[in-house]
């Protein structure tokens, strides 16, 4: 009859009483198949507990569910087979304790706060074989259609090529020429007066740089002195005298008092 009162004998009593910390479900499931009650409901439980004062103890987290609480017996279980995949190890935990719902992530955070390890660090060990090994991956036209051929390049890559000896002017207004096709994609490309004066003078030494003395694009060594790198920052800096934009008839005037001044500051440095 509806609404008709429940009677637990002393043993069922003692029975949930000692597992009250369980989930509602969990312990319902577990009364059911110990006692075969099938007129307690899950909520008959739920009363039950609240009027005998049984409650699960402290909530997790952000009040999300209850302390979940397992046996000694089933933490020893889950230790023994900690090797085993978490998959596979939380399908057979819920096969061999039924009255438990956990879900595959609670399971795996059950592992790790417990120090149930795998033992594995996701590394291949030595000597594994990839399991393709010695396949041959089958013709799909779609994707041979956009797979790399040797030797050549498809796509963007081949409309945004460059052959070597390609010529470009830098945002800085230098003229530039593709050298290789190597690495990394810096070198690729070097300045040109820059290759010109070293064919003519040899490497440019440490320390020093090449100062255009008029117009950008004329690439001519004659066109560029080697000075200081010191120096660049009182020819071109906005402290500087801004010797790109000066006069003509003023950048040789610029030019010795920057080369002065330099000298002053290198000597000031090396008597401290």
């Amino acid at each position: 009859m509806k609404g008709a009162r429940i009677h637990y004998t002393k043993r069922q009593l003692a029975f949930i009483r000692r597992r009250k910390r369980m989930e509602r479900r969990d312990l319902h499931a577990a009364f059911v198949r110990r006692f075969r009650r099938r007129d307690v409901s899950v909520d008959h439980l739920r009363c039950l507990c609240v009027r005998k004062g049984w409650l699960t103890g402290p909530r997790t987290g952000r009040g999300k569910g209850r302390l979940r609480v397992y046996t000694k017996a089933e933490l020893t279980w889950i230790k023994r087979r900690r090797t085993v995949p978490r998959r596979d190890l939380h399908a057979a935990f819920i096969a061999a304790f039924a009255h438990h719902t956990i879900s595959l992530k609670g399971f795996k955070q059950l592992c790790k706060a417990k120090g149930f390890m795998t033992g594995r660090d996701g590394r291949l060990v030595k000597g594994n074989i990839p399991a393709n090994k010695g396949k041959k991956m089958p013709f799909n036209a779609n994707s041979a259609r956009t797979q790399f051929k040797k030797g050549g390049r498809t796509g963007r890559a081949n409309e945004l090529y460059k052959p070597i000896g390609t010529e470009r002017l830098s945002k800085d207004g230098y003229l530039e020429r593709k050298i290789h096709d190597g690495m990394p994609l810096q070198s690729r490309w070097r300045a040109v007066h820059l290759v010109n004066w070293e064919k003519l003078n040899g490497p440019l030494p440490k320390g020093m740089a090449l100062k255009c003395l008029g117009d950008k694009s004329d690439t001519a060594p004659s066109n560029w002195m080697l000075v200081p790198r010191s120096m660049l920052p009182r020819l071109n800096n906005r402290w500087g005298r801004n010797f790109d934009h000066a006069p003509a008839e003023l950048k040789p005037t610029i030019m010795a008092v920057a080369k002065l001044e330099t000298k002053i500051a290198d000597k000031r440095q090396q008597s401290q």
